[in-house]
């Protein structure tokens, strides 16, 4: 009798179809069982676990992959598995993950939580800046704190864990002298290190003066921290505006 096979399946001849109808569908299903047991829990020298739906026999689960547990006196099989298939190995708190050829490694330790930090805060009030004087900005209002890391009493951001982080700043002066030098930047750890600002010569007739800058920090979680200074050539004093006034940042990385 002659058959042709696809994809596990049986296809009868023509002379065949009547009288051996019912062996060829019993042969076909039980192709494709095994073919459905493969896919679904073709991890069973390990414990497997069926991703089988079980209201719709041969289809995943929606949102499961193959998945299993070892121990230390299990190996994972080499043949047969389905790639994207998922083992844990808890002796040694590993995730392994097959690839279609080998299975490659990941240690649970390794994996950083997503950090959610970010702030940003602003002047309650109109702060008087003299002239020819580095004067820090006060900073006294938050908006947002998600990691409660800027300090109000201090006026500056202090991340109590390892990171990086963008920062940036706007500062508007209420009344600078044609000719005059305005400035603001941030600064590390109280020094008089540029980290990120601006400045320049004042031209035109005496008006707001607006600056702003920004720039990527590395904080050691423990004494590193910014804050907001600012300098202008007036001859006296002037206040930088509450309302332009903002510091602001989100870390991009926690080590």
């Amino acid at each position: 009798m002659a058959t042709t096979k696809t994809f596990s399946t049986e296809t009868p001849t023509s002379s065949d179809l009547v009288s051996n109808t019912p062996n060829y569908l019993q042969n076909d299903k039980a192709a494709l069982e095994e073919r459905f047991e493969l896919e679904h829990n073709s991890l069973t020298s390990a414990s497997g676990v069926s991703t089988e739906s079980p209201t719709s026999p041969g289809r995943h689960k929606p949102g499961y992959v193959a998945a299993v547990f070892i121990g230390a006196t299990e190996e994972l099989p080499s043949t047969g598995i389905v790639s994207g298939c998922l083992a844990y190995d808890t002796t040694v708190n590993c995730l392994k993950i097959y690839n279609g050829t080998d299975w490659t490694s990941y240690s649970i330790t390794s994996f950083t939580p997503l950090a959610s930090y970010y702030f940003k805060v602003i002047l309650s009030s109109n702060q008087s800046i003299p002239h020819n004087v580095t004067t820090r900005i006060n900073f006294n209002s938050v908006l947002f704190d998600s990691g409660s890391f800027y300090d109000t009493t201090n006026y500056r951001l202090l991340p109590t864990v390892e990171s990086y982080w963008i920062l940036g700043y706007t500062v508007e002066y209420a009344s600078i002298t044609s000719g005059r030098i305005a400035s603001a930047w941030m600064r590390k750890n109280a020094g008089e290190d540029y980290v990120g600002g601006n400045s320049f010569v004042v031209g035109g007739n005496t008006n707001y003066c607006s600056l702003s800058g920004s720039t990527c920090e590395a904080f050691n979680g423990t004494t590193d921290y910014i804050d907001l200074a600012c300098n202008h050539s007036n001859s006296s004093a002037t206040n930088v505006i509450a309302t332009r006034c903002e510091f602001w940042g989100y870390c991009i990385k926690v080590v």
